[in-house]
């Protein structure tokens, strides 16, 4: 590899993680200019790797794509058919927790659709064996699902552990369509609430 090749790898990496640092910090509103100051790499270093803005955070983001499809996959060989969806969605809520990019990871972007598309034919398959099974209500719909898991993220983005793991807990257990069973996650008291509540008051009003 030549050297400008080297230089070239190396500018887009340390773009790519300055870029991952300013998300954290500003989600979808980060600037390309903070980036390159960020980089240590001129503007037009910035963008000549990424076109804009949104190519820049769908790169970003694509790590945690292909973490949310290996996960699915590792469910599919590992997990009995009538737990595969409980186990995606408590899966999904940790790799979300530990490896997200806020903002639902751009999933409606070009770059995330060969994912989704796995994807949907994958938890599609998990929700038709869990109602086989009986372990899911037999209304559930994969639309069903989806919208379930796109709420979770957006839970998992906005508050600690403690509430959304109870919430993924309460969600699950619905979907059984029997009698309820003691949760795993302890009830959220009236400070731990009141504390989500007060940190997300402003990002709810923008």
């Amino acid at each position: 590899m030549s050297g400008q090749r080297v230089d070239a790898v190396r500018n887009r990496r340390r773009v790519l993680e300055a870029a991952f640092d300013e998300h954290a910090r500003h989600g979808a509103a980060l600037g390309m200019q903070d980036v390159a100051r960020r980089a240590g790499v001129g503007i037009g270093t910035v963008y000549r790797h990424f076109p804009s803005r949104d190519a820049l955070i769908e790169a970003i983001a694509h790590p945690f794509f292909e973490r949310g499809l290996l996960l699915a996959q590792s469910v599919r060989e590992e997990v009995a058919e009538e737990d595969r969806f409980a186990a995606f969605a408590r899966g999904f809520a940790r790799v979300l927790a530990d490896h997200g990019v806020e903002g639902h990871c751009t999933w409606d972007a070009p770059a995330a659709e060969p994912v989704r598309a796995e994807l949907r034919t994958l938890i599609s398959g998990f929700v038709e064996a869990g109602k086989r099974k009986r372990t899911l209500r037999r209304d559930l719909t994969a639309e069903d699902a989806f919208a379930l898991l796109w709420t979770i993220a957006a839970l998992v983005e906005a508050a600690d552990e403690p509430i959304w793991q109870r919430h993924l807990d309460l969600v699950l257990d619905s979907l059984r369509g029997k009698p309820p069973r003691n949760l795993l996650a302890p009830a959220i008291d009236r400070a731990q609430w009141d504390r989500f509540v007060r940190s997300t008051r402003g990002s709810w009003a923008e």
